[in-house]
């Protein structure tokens, strides 16, 4: 069975609006040294569990941070947007059994690289194998 990171990978980049965009430009944690934007990193950064008062349910809620990078402030909006519809479809992108919702998103911008920045976070439930 896959990891968690290995299908949201799958669903990001098998969506053909972000696939347009940005290919297979999705990594892990952070960029490449010198990386082709459009490009959207990942990152777990947390993962509650969900208990009852005899154990562990296998039911976890974790969150994940995407960070859509793009040359202008409209490109990184418009890539955002993709990944907001991806998550808040009606049927989960990720796998079977999975429920997946965006919480919230915000926008960033450094004005050492010129870089635009939407940051999408992401809640997915889920079995703790998944």
């Amino acid at each position: 069975m896959s990891n968690i990171e290995e299908l949201i990978y799958t669903a990001v980049t098998g969506n053909a609006g972000i696939a347009a965009l940005v290919s297979t430009r999705v990594y892990p944690m952070m960029l490449p040294q010198e990386p082709t934007l459009p490009a959207i990193t990942y990152q777990r950064i947390s993962t509650p569990r969900v208990t009852a008062h005899d154990g562990g349910t296998g039911l976890e809620y974790p969150r994940f941070q995407f960070d859509v990078y793009a040359a202008t402030y409209a490109g990184a909006r418009a890539l955002a947007k993709l990944l907001v519809a991806l998550f808040n479809a009606k049927k989960s992108a990720v796998t079977t059994g999975t429920v997946t919702f965006v919480e919230s998103d915000r926008d960033n911008y450094d004005p050492d690289t010129g870089v635009f920045r939407r940051m999408v976070d992401v809640v997915l439930w889920c079995n703790d194998d998944a």
